[in-house]
């Protein structure tokens, strides 16, 4: 019965997914109802219950600066800034038309306006942004050789990330409300070399979408529930407040983390890029798990040269293991130069079912696939092999419980967290129930009893073997599907994905397209994303 609680759950979540390539009558039955399916979601998005505890983001260390910045002032940086990549940005702060702290201040501002009781994507803002912008406009105006790709830029994270800075890190519970790790995860130290300002922390599905199958996606007992900026619709996976703070311009780029879905889905509902890189590309160190056989960081931006941009930042031989030598070959790979035009043109483009997708998705779709034909692309219909994605989905439910708990008490044991154990986490939940797990705690409970086998390293597998095949044997160089449908196999495969807004439904709703590459060819996937971007401009700011 647990498992198909999830599949219900995971149809709409993009964190447990049973996409396209699913057992057929599991196919079958969740694309048969998605509508229904997200219209609850929705529904429990827009009624949290009654509860204490929210911690809204504390804006009093700038409230002198915030208060100076008048209307004319933020419009003025709107114009200036909107429009601007990271590498544009770089370029007005070289030649002295804008500094580092005009442009944290600029974000902390819209945090303020837009975010704050409405979006509700930040978590935590940084006590000490102004005086690293400060810091790095005088390395700036001293001409300190070695500036790094993002020198200046503000970048929020996903509040499962750790920082060794006043921030807690929290994953959103209220057991971890205080938890502080002590040193910055690896990536985050590679961001700080980079020269980029940590922003905060953006709000989350709670414990990365492992707490009840009961929760909406986005909430969480600390920053509560997540806002599209684009109407009342789904916001997505658990990197739903990265999402949102990236398409809403709350930072000029934001850092995801995902388990199954968790970067592209929420990337699709709220019209951004999103990279979900090949696995061991990214260090793991220090990210609240779910399953690190399975987990990875990602970039989230309004750009593909922000993704490019924001993956050099994050890159580096920090992660360990057997995928992490393998992708050692990338450790220094730049992926700005995957920014060409052309990447379109002759690729080969394989395009996956859609089952019965959601009412206007298939029109969407269609015109996605002339746009690529118009490229110059040659595109075919493909499938997966039923019987390797039959075994990934059955397993994958059990992938994960027999690793969350796991994963998580080394965390809490390593961080020396206020809790030492996931059993003391839910001994915490139960004193306060009402307001520290309004909508339960059945996940984490389900984790505390038999683990179960481990299937990850077959999952793994069967997962690329899915994934392979339908490439060679289709003679096809990237795959096409839609939104998260097919992120359980590229997940459990640890292959590159990312989220291209596609366009909008009638609504106005959201929708992305996803490319899916075999492993390690994340700079294919972003040379035709950027190609795509630049000739189709799919993209649209959300009207705030």
């Amino acid at each position: 019965m647990r498992r198909w609680k999830k599949i219900l759950l995971v149809a709409v979540s993009g964190v447990l997914v049973v996409g396209g390539g699913a057992a057929a009558a599991v196919r079958s039955f969740v694309r048969s109802i998605p509508d229904r399916l997200v219209d609850s979601q929705i529904r429990r998005q827009y009624s949290t219950p009654s509860y204490q505890g929210a911690r809204p983001p504390d804006l009093s260390p700038f409230a002198a600066e915030l208060g100076a910045v008048s209307d004319a002032q933020l419009s003025a940086w709107d114009s200036q800034i909107a429009g601007a990549d990271i590498r544009g940005l770089r370029e007005q702060m070289a030649a002295g038309r804008l500094t580092a702290e005009q442009l944290t201040l600029y974000y902390l501002k819209r945090i303020e306006k837009y975010d704050s009781g409405k979006l509700r994507a930040v978590l935590t803002v940084n006590p000490d942004a102004l005086t690293t912008a400060r810091d790095k406009d005088r390395e700036r105006a001293a001409a300190t050789p070695g500036l790094g790709a993002m020198h200046g830029i503000p970048v929020l994270l996903k509040d499962n990330i750790a920082t060794g800075d006043r921030m807690p890190t929290t994953a959103g519970v209220a057991a971890l409300r205080d938890a502080r790790s002590g040193r910055d995860a690896f990536i985050v130290a590679r961001l700080r070399e980079a020269g980029a300002i940590i922003l905060g922390k953006t709000n989350l599905s709670e414990w990365s979408y492992y707490m009840d199958s009961e929760a909406p996606s986005g909430f969480s007992v600390l920053g509560g529930q997540t806002r599209s900026p684009y109407g009342k619709y789904d916001v997505g996976g658990s990197s739903s407040g990265s999402a949102v703070a990236a398409s809403a311009r709350l930072a000029a780029v934001t850092v995801g983390a995902e388990t199954t879905g968790s970067l592209i889905y929420p990337a699709s509902q709220n019209s951004v890029f999103a990279l979900h890189p090949s696995i061991g590309l990214l260090s793991g160190d220090r990210i609240i798990p779910i399953s690190g056989a399975v987990d990875t960081a990602g970039p989230i931006g309004r750009t593909v040269p922000d993704l490019a941009v924001l993956l050099n930042g994050l890159r580096g031989p920090g992660a360990t293991g057997a995928d992490a030598e393998a992708a050692r070959s990338l450790a220094t790979t730049d992926f700005t130069t995957f920014l060409s035009p052309g990447g379109l043109g002759g690729l080969r483009v394989g395009v996956l079912p859609s089952g019965a997708p959601r009412k206007g998705d298939q029109e969407i779709k269609d015109k996605a696939v002339a746009n690529l034909k118009a490229a110059g692309a040659v595109v075919k219909d493909v499938s997966f092999p039923e019987d390797e994605v039959t075994f990934v989905s059955d397993t994958h439910g059990d992938v994960l419980l027999h690793d969350f708990r796991r994963d998580v008490d080394s965390y809490l044991a390593e961080t020396g967290a206020p809790v030492a154990s996931l059993a003391e986490v839910i001994a915490f939940n139960k004193q306060d129930l009402a307001n520290r797990a309004p909508w339960g705690q059945k996940l984490l409970e389900e984790a505390l009893g038999d683990p179960g086998p481990d299937n990850a390293a077959e999952s793994r597998t069967r997962a690329r073997a899915a994934i392979d095949s339908t490439l060679r044997d289709n003679q096809v160089d990237i795959l096409l599907s839609l939104a998260n449908n097919d992120s359980i196999v590229y997940a459990h495969a640890g292959y590159p994905a990312i989220s291209v807004p596609a366009g909008y439904r009638a609504s106005g709703e959201p929708l992305g397209l996803t490319l899916i590459g075999g492993y390690l060819d994340d700079g294919r996937l972003i040379r035709a994303a950027y190609d795509y971007e630049q000739r189709f401009k799919p993209r649209k700011d959300p009207v705030l």
